[in-house]
């Protein structure tokens, strides 16, 4: 048998491959063509679309906010031998900073007229500074109930969510003062 011969048988049992009387087989090998194809166009657009003045500041700042992250996380490892409180205060920062690089980086794909760069650069890094002290000194306080374990998992996900959430932060503070003093 020539090697033209056993290709051809090869190309052959592919395509009775295709042909499968197995309808699960079939079905997979349906949705993993669909899926192939959609990113064969998603792939294909990438660069066709073109990002607005403020999608491009957003995008930016995503990137600098990640970076921050970065540079925390790597300042909280320089700085876990040392037995002080900073490595915590950092380890906060930086889950903050990358809540909020996720948020901008999600701002950024849609199209908002809004300029969103004085915010980015004055309201935004004291509102994290903010929200990181706080989850910081709030689970400092209550140490010795919730372990020390619990601080790293616990602060990771509160500075995360709040960072998340901080465009809404302000009304939900105020609908639950509201709610307080009714």
């Amino acid at each position: 048998m020539s090697s033209n011969q056993h290709g051809s048988e090869m190309n052959s049992s592919h395509n009775e491959n295709q042909k499968c009387p197995c309808p699960v087989l079939r079905e997979e090998y349906s949705k993993l063509k669909k899926e192939n194809e959609d990113l064969k166009e998603l792939v294909s657009n990438l660069g066709k679309s073109k990002l607005t003045k403020y999608q491009v500041h957003r995008l930016f700042f995503s990137i600098f906010y990640f970076i921050i992250a970065v540079i925390c996380f790597i300042c909280f490892w320089l700085f876990l031998r040392n037995d002080t409180v900073l490595p915590r205060l950092i380890w906060c920062l930086g889950w903050s900073a990358f809540g909020f690089a996720i948020l901008a980086f999600v701002g950024h794909t849609h199209p908002n007229p809004a300029p969103s760069l004085p915010f980015y650069l004055t309201s935004y890094p004291l509102l994290l500074i903010a929200i990181s002290s706080l989850t910081f000194s709030i689970l400092q306080i209550f140490e010795k109930k919730i372990g020390e374990t619990i601080f790293y998992p616990l602060s990771f996900s509160i500075c995360s969510i709040l960072s998340l959430k901080i465009d809404t932060l302000p009304s939900i503070i105020g609908s639950v003062l509201g709610n307080a003093k009714k």
